[in-house]
């Protein structure tokens, strides 16, 4: 399966002649901000967040300082962008799992899509899990909340949907997706920590195996 949201950052050594040639091509808007956006990416996953200076991004992308403040007001703005790309996710994820016919697969292909997406997106995990980021300021941590909310409402209504076919007595649909969101949080760092050195797909999907039975087999 593809989850068709894979978001490519291409990394090339420019030489200065190069480099002020380029300066005189022109992007539309939605390109030059999906161009910052993945050096954005690329600094934090490479550097950390401290490291991510409009004077870094205005050099990495070749543009000026003003270039990038017509795009971007500040760098919170540019990781809410980052952010987004959730959002995007959410929606591809909703579209698959409503194509899948057979309630309780659903609970596997959900986490299954989840597993796929940070595989392919592995940069994208220097964002969810920095600590830095979320530390100042309120928009920040109300966006991941906000995404958060937004994805255990959509694993609780697989949940619901499942419960028509085979009841989880006693358990709170509710309460199952936060325990999943929580599995696949730690699947997802224990993967980042030990720097993607294995298969974030196999191994997660075989860890969910034996959560799915203990969901089903619950009395």
């Amino acid at each position: 399966m593809n989850t068709n949201i894979t978001y490519m950052i291409a990394g090339a050594n420019i030489t200065e002649p190069k480099r002020k040639a380029d300066r005189t091509m022109r992007l539309n808007t939605i390109d030059r901000r999906k161009q910052i956006i993945d050096e954005a990416i690329k600094i934090i996953h490479k550097q950390g967040f401290e490291a991510l200076t409009i004077r870094e991004l205005a050099y990495r992308v070749n543009v000026t300082e003003p270039a990038i403040y017509r795009h971007f007001t500040n760098k919170e703005e540019i990781i809410i962008s980052i952010m987004d790309r959730m959002n995007v996710f959410d929606e591809e994820l909703k579209k698959h799992i409503e194509s899948i016919s057979d309630k309780e697969k659903k609970i596997a292909e959900l986490i299954n899509f989840h597993f796929e997406f940070f595989q392919s997106n592995s940069e994208l995990t220097s964002i969810i899990f920095s600590e830095d980021i979320f530390r100042n300021g309120k928009a920040l941590p109300a966006k991941l909340l906000q995404i958060l909310t937004q994805r255990r409402h959509i694993i609780c209504k697989v949940l619901e949907d499942a419960k028509k076919s085979r009841e989880f007595r006693g358990l709170s649909s509710c309460d199952l997706a936060t325990i999943i969101l929580g599995f696949i949080r730690l699947a997802v760092l224990q993967w980042r920590l030990s720097d993607f050195s294995y298969s974030l797909v196999e191994a997660g999907n075989a860890e969910a195996k034996t959560l799915i039975k203990l969901i089903y087999n619950y009395r």
